[in-house]
């Protein structure tokens, strides 16, 4: 008979990494909730340019739409620099 041996899995996450994603996933959901209209138009930048004809003025810089965004794209890069200087770190290590 086969003995089955379990672990307790761990629910706690303490790595800055999650709460950072998960900071940007609620950053997001509030800016949606808060600016619908402006959400959409901004999620259908690719298919139209309504959002650009709109808000194409410097006034709409400041405002908390576009800086709520701006730090998720700071967010966003972040990761993207770490995934991809440990993938190269990996790589070079490799190559070595």
């Amino acid at each position: 008979m086969i003995e089955h041996l379990l672990h307790p899995r761990i629910i706690e996450s303490k790595d800055w990494a999650t709460l950072l994603f998960v900071l940007a996933f609620a950053i997001v959901a509030l800016t949606k909730s808060v600016y619908e209209n402006r959400f959409g138009d901004f999620m259908n930048l690719i298919f139209s340019d309504k959002y650009a004809k709109l808000y194409r003025d410097g006034s709409h810089l400041k405002g908390s739409f576009t800086i709520s965004l701006f730090f998720v794209q700071v967010i966003s890069f972040a990761f993207f620099i770490q995934l991809s200087l440990s993938f190269f770190w990996v790589w070079l290590k490799k190559r070595t």
